[in-house]
């Protein structure tokens, strides 16, 4: 099978008779940005290359120097460039992989997903509706505790999350469930019976309030996953809407 994508990015890194910049909230240095930067994962510009310079860049896109400059800037923020007075911006010989979270499909593994996450409390408050679902999810409980929290690693937010936990799970162990991640708090409880979990991941856009919290601009790519936990009977013990920085996530799945 080709690679289509890969034919179609070497061709703008090789041609200017397609423009991928478009008219959109999202602006133009960070549509650059994004262009420059999958030609670096690809290997258009392999390791330790020079890319073309300002001028080159700005007729390529069409765009203004001052754009191409906010572009470089950001992608040498991320480690994949390097500048020299007087001799061009290189392409770094060891890049750090940005897509460090990887969205596992196994129990254990999203358990473990995160090492050093620093959780920050957005809200909390009791008596919480549960999110309209439909009915083969389960029968929802009593009551649940309602908790919007920020995680990061390294100081970077990566998701922003809304948890709806049954209040009688929540109140056995409160103080847990504030400070660690629920999963692991979960996973920890001798005699909670799980019935089903599962997830459902989509690709959206971000909102005002999630580039907000996530510090990433509106309407930029979002990995959606809304996670379902069901205990005995049916009954929905826990639901998380979760939004991840894109740029952030890959996932790996062993076909075989």
């Amino acid at each position: 099978m080709k690679d289509h994508t890969f034919n179609k990015v070497w061709s703008m890194g090789r041609s200017n008779s397609s423009n991928p910049l478009i008219r959109s909230p999202v602006p133009l240095f960070l549509q650059l940005a994004s262009v420059m930067r999958r030609r670096i994962e690809v290997g258009v510009w392999p390791p330790g290359d020079r890319i073309p310079s300002l001028e080159e860049l700005a007729h390529e896109f069409s765009v203004a120097r001052t754009t191409v400059r906010q572009a470089v800037a950001k992608l040498e923020d991320e480690g994949l460039i390097w500048r020299k007075q007087g001799k061009g911006t290189f392409v770094n010989e060891k890049t750090v992989d940005r897509h460090w979270l990887n969205l596992k499909i196994r129990w254990e593994a999203i358990i473990n997903l995160i090492e050093g996450t620093t959780i920050t409390l957005l809200d909390s408050k009791d008596d919480a509706p549960l999110p309209a679902l439909p009915t083969e999810e389960g029968r929802p409980a009593p009551a649940y505790h309602y908790m919007k929290r920020l995680h990061q690693k390294d100081d970077k937010p990566y998701c922003i999350i809304d948890i709806y936990l049954d209040t009688a799970i929540y109140r056995q162990n409160s103080g847990a469930f504030d400070n660690r991640t629920v999963l692991s708090v979960l996973d920890a409880m001798p005699h909670l019976e799980i019935e089903r979990a599962h997830q459902i991941l989509t690709i959206g856009t971000a909102d005002i309030e999630n580039a907000n919290a996530l510090g990433i601009s509106l309407e930029s790519p979002v990995a959606n996953v809304r996670r379902i936990i069901r205990g005995k009977e049916r009954k929905i013990l826990y639901l998380a809407d979760i939004a991840y920085r894109a740029d952030f996530v890959k996932l790996d799945i062993d076909l075989r």
